[in-house]
């Protein structure tokens, strides 16, 4: 597998990383993980920062894509906050995905840029404990 979920503030915001080379299967268990950690959630939003700064390829055929993403329409699914690759085609696609789903998203350059948009968002994370190392 190429990612990894976990909690960066403890039920509200989940961080997903994706790293290597991405496949159909990955996206598909990194929905499954977030459908989990959705049903665990406390407050009327869980917030999802997804980081593919270390992706060096994901899947290209952007209606797959989606489809392995079915997490995307939980009611309390918050915002998505991607974090950009320095790949151009990853950099493309992510951002292709991100505007067919029709969901709450921002494209930012960096993990802290990340936080910072949320905290703006929503105000009952702005004094939250993040979890979330370099």
């Amino acid at each position: 597998m190429a990612f990894e979920a976990k909690w960066c503030v403890d039920k509200r915001v989940v961080y997903v990383r994706y790293y290597d080379d991405v496949s159909l299967d990955d996206f598909k268990g990194a929905s499954a993980a977030m459908r989990r950690y959705l049903e665990e959630g406390e407050g009327p939003l869980v917030h999802n920062i997804v980081d593919f700064s270390e992706a060096q390829t994901i899947p290209t055929h952007v209606g797959k894509g989606r489809q392995s993403l079915p997490h995307l329409g939980h009611p309390k699914f918050g915002w998505t906050i991607i974090v950009k690759s320095d790949n151009p085609l990853v950099l493309m696609i992510t951002s292709i995905m991100a505007q067919t789903v029709q969901q709450r998203y921002r494209a930012v350059d960096s993990r802290d840029e990340a936080v910072e948009f949320l905290k703006y968002v929503d105000s009952t994370i702005e004094n939250a404990v993040w979890q979330l190392e370099e």
